[in-house]
């Protein structure tokens, strides 16, 4: 694809075993064609590296789901599923971690215990 994604725009979803997942239409600059990305619709995390050429079908989110939950086979600790805004401590999987419910689009949603006050939620 090009080297800079020029439009975002949600062109779908699909709840799969009642988990919500959106789907999102790139256009790139110099670059002919589309690319699809899909994210998981509460976190906003991407479920895969690479884009889909077509817009993906039930099956293929489905699989990337699959394969986005499972951990790697050399990984010995899961990914933080996020950073604290304000301490900056990573946030386990496993941990009770907090999401800031009044966080504006496109900041940090996450706080760690520590840093947690129940007027962020």
């Amino acid at each position: 694809m090009g080297d800079k994604v020029v439009s975002e725009k949600p062109v779908g979803e699909y709840v799969i075993d009642g988990r919500r997942v959106e789907i999102t239409r790139l256009v790139w600059r110099d670059a002919a064609g589309l690319s699809y990305d899909i994210t998981d619709a509460e976190t906003g995390d991407l479920l895969r590296d690479e884009s889909f050429d077509e817009y993906p079908t039930e099956e293929q989110v489905r699989d990337a789901l699959a394969d986005y939950n499972s951990p790697a086979e050399d990984e010995e600790d899961p990914s933080p599923v996020g950073y604290c805004r304000f301490c900056k401590s990573a946030i386990a999987p496993a941990s009770s971690g907090h999401l800031i419910h009044a966080a504006e689009d496109g900041s940090n949603p996450w706080c760690c215990d520590g840093c947690w006050d129940p007027r962020l939620g």
